[in-house]
């Protein structure tokens, strides 16, 4: 079975606070969650969900200047839940842009998920292609989490993604971005389009990637060979 996006994820939701969480979702049973956060000034969100407690693993991080970015991973069980994401400031930081992304994936490997990630930046490019990884496995997809610090816009991408700008104090941009489909080679490059909504010399993104891996598909067992009956030859007599 294909990974596919399923219909229960949850809209990218954003906040100037300490912690930010999305609608109520119902995950099916055997699916992988996918979180993508985007913060200020604190790299170490810390991820909780409503319902039966899930384990997210942190699997990749891209920080510039203030501006961070994160991917997790969790299996999830058919439960009505949300997620929160809780910065964890030094006493004195007080509240910042946080923003996060859930994707409900059926169809993912749920033993050994993700394969391909990277982190990079980019400074001062208005539009900019950010070549994420070479893919390791066949039917896999690709997701971004891209935080631009202090741009004061709101970015957009030709690939499928969710975007927020945050002001207060200190302003954030980003988006949360998916391929439009499953990669289907091994050995194929996998970028993500990030433009922004400023002139180039203000961005300063910080951006990470993660290919999370297709189900193996089921080896069928062989079933037997039918050899047809081979006519002997009998001599009638000797």
């Amino acid at each position: 079975m294909p990974i596919q996006v399923h219909g229960s994820s949850p809209s990218l939701v954003s906040a100037y606070a300490t912690s930010v969480a999305t609608s109520s979702f119902t995950p099916p049973s055997g699916s992988l969650l996918v979180a993508c956060v985007m913060s200020k000034n604190d790299g170490s969100v810390a991820l909780t969900n409503t319902g039966s407690a899930l384990s997210w693993t942190l699997r990749i991080q891209g920080i510039h200047t203030n501006g961070c970015s994160a991917i997790y991973t969790s299996s999830a069980i058919a439960q009505s839940m949300s997620v929160t994401g809780t910065m964890d400031f030094f006493p004195s930081e007080g509240t910042q842009p946080i923003a996060i992304k859930i994707y409900v994936l059926t169809g993912a490997d749920l033993s050994d998920p993700v394969g391909a990630t990277n982190s990079s930046q980019s400074t001062g490019v208005e539009n900019w292609t950010f070549p994420a990884y070479t893919s390791t496995s066949p039917d896999s997809w690709g997701f971004c989490a891209a935080a631009d610090d202090f741009q004061t816009a709101t970015p957009s991408s030709s690939d499928v993604a969710e975007t927020f700008n945050q002001g207060g104090a200190s302003y954030l941009s980003g988006m949360a971005i998916r391929k439009a489909a499953a990669t289907p080679a091994v050995g194929t490059p996998v970028s993500f389009d990030i433009r922004s909504g400023e002139p180039s010399p203000s961005t300063r993104w910080g951006v990470c990637a993660v290919e999370i891996k297709a189900a193996p598909v089921a080896v069928r067992g062989l079933r037997g060979i039918h050899r047809p009956p081979i006519a002997v030859h009998r001599a009638s007599s000797w």
